[in-house]
């Protein structure tokens, strides 16, 4: 889908060429490659037409909005880890702290 609108020229080349192949070697892409059709994909994550960089508050991808952003769909394990050290200690502004994709990536 985000091809239609991101492709570099006529050759079909995209700008988000490394983007595309992380997304495929990632556990949602493997999943997608699978054929679960419930996978999260990019406009899951990204959204549609406000993207922001991830260093911007308000984007969904903003380091402290991560586990907001994953609880959508993996509630319980959010939930868990909110409560461990970690999720402690992001939700008090630690820059330092880990968030999800630190250790599961996308």
């Amino acid at each position: 889908m985000c091809l239609n609108c991101h492709l570099e020229n006529k050759n079909q080349t995209s700008k988000f060429a490394q983007s595309l192949i992380n997304y495929e070697e990632s556990a949602h892409g493997m999943a997608i490659l699978r054929g679960n059709q419930k996978a999260a994909v990019c406009v899951d994550c990204h959204g549609v037409h406000k993207l922001q960089r991830a260093s911007v508050p308000t984007s969904k991808i903003n380091h402290y909005n991560i586990p907001d952003l994953c609880g959508k769909c993996h509630t319980e394990l959010t939930d868990e880890d909110m409560k461990s050290i970690h999720g402690r200690a992001l939700k008090k502004g630690s820059k330092d702290s880990p968030n999800c994709t630190y250790c599961h990536s996308e």
